[in-house]
């Protein structure tokens, strides 16, 4: 049976974690997710999944890195105010988990993304919370950090980490 539902962008957020080895890594929030999932467990390849990120609500605690991260050098968020993810493919892994193999767009770039989202236990009910996570490689993204590091030598990760905290509400 297909179940339909749209992320409630008020109780939705996806969390990103930056790992760096001579500094505190860099966490942060992105506040404001939309998006939408059909779910069909009978037939995984009806399910669909459309996520949207809006860049502007970033906050990592830090409003001059916020800042730095809505720049032209890494979101560049006057021109790229959304990340997408537009799933393709779907694969439940038997542990709970649905691998999801889709199109991840940042800053206009495209790239093929694994996301790992929970497998809804009761689509019965019109509210459901979800969790869902990736990593993306920030160079592939083109996410500079340059200008950001003023420390000197400071050794920053590739991959970003995100988890995203989704509420859905069934559509009728």
């Amino acid at each position: 049976m297909i179940s339909e539902y749209k992320a409630n962008p008020d109780q939705s957020s996806a969390h990103f974690l930056l790992k760096n080895s001579l500094i505190p890594d860099i966490k942060g929030e992105f506040s404001c997710l939309s998006g939408s999932f059909t779910f069909d467990s009978d037939h995984l390849e009806k399910s669909h999944i459309e996520a949207y990120i809006d860049v502007k609500t970033i906050d990592t605690g830090d409003s001059t890195r916020d800042n730095y991260f809505k720049s032209e050098d890494f979101f560049n968020i006057k021109k790229f105010p959304t990340i997408k993810f537009i799933s393709q493919e779907f694969k439940d892994n038997g542990q709970g988990l649905l691998e999801v193999t889709g199109d991840l767009t940042v800053k206009n770039i495209t790239k093929k993304a694994l996301l790992k989202v929970e497998k809804p236990d009761n689509t019965e009910k019109t509210k459901i919370g979800i969790t869902a996570s990736t990593f993306i490689n920030r160079e592939k993204f083109k996410l500079e950090l340059g200008s950001i590091l003023e420390a000197g030598e400071v050794l920053i990760g590739d991959d970003i980490q995100f988890e995203m905290d989704i509420q859905l509400i069934k559509q009728s």
